[in-house]
């Protein structure tokens, strides 16, 4: 990992919030573990956190992992961060791990506890992330590491349709 530190401008701005999530481990057999996604969630923690001081004011990042990553504490975290964001400040929502397609075409996000095959159940929507993100009075930006590897066929979706989805919903300052 590497770090990009932005000129100074002598005086740090707002706040750098994060929440970070890789699930690497899945209870269901038809959905491969990944090797890296926790790792790559702690890695861009670490970066993120070298920016306290010179660029951002404060840095708040959260980080869930395998277990911890279930639907809900997402839901509550990311919840929770957008409350909390003014303007000025800055908002990363990063996922690594699996993205499927439902049935009906919509993207998901797998967590340890998702089942394939009821994924509208157990998995994490993509339209709900965009719709909270799309409440935000800051700058948001948005990491996906959602891999095309797990399952075959039409349950993988790409990166690009999770980040047009997002954009659809959300309109930019």
């Amino acid at each position: 990992p590497e770090s990009a530190f932005l000129a100074d401008s002598g005086d740090p701005g707002g706040t750098l919030l994060g929440l970070s999530i890789g699930v690497d481990a899945y209870e269901d057999p038809r959905i491969a573990p990944l090797s890296y996604a926790a790792s790559d969630t702690r890695h861009l923690s670490r970066a993120l956190e070298a920016n306290l001081g010179g660029y951002y004011r404060r840095v708040e990042l959260r980080h869930l992992v395998d277990e911890d990553a279930t639907p809900e504490e997402i839901m509550d975290r990311l919840d929770h961060m957008i409350r909390r964001a003014e303007p000025g400040d800055t908002l990363v929502f990063s996922f690594s791990g699996h993205g499927l397609r439902g049935r009906g075409g919509g993207f998901f996000l797998a967590t340890s506890g998702t089942d394939s095959r009821h994924l509208e159940q157990t998995a994490l929507p993509w339209s709900r992330i965009a719709e909270i993100l799309s409440n935000a009075r800051s700058r948001v930006l948005v990491f996906l590491d959602a891999c095309h590897a797990g399952l075959a066929g039409e349950h993988l979706s790409s990166n690009d349709e999770a980040v047009a989805a997002l954009m659809n919903q959300m309109s930019a300052p």
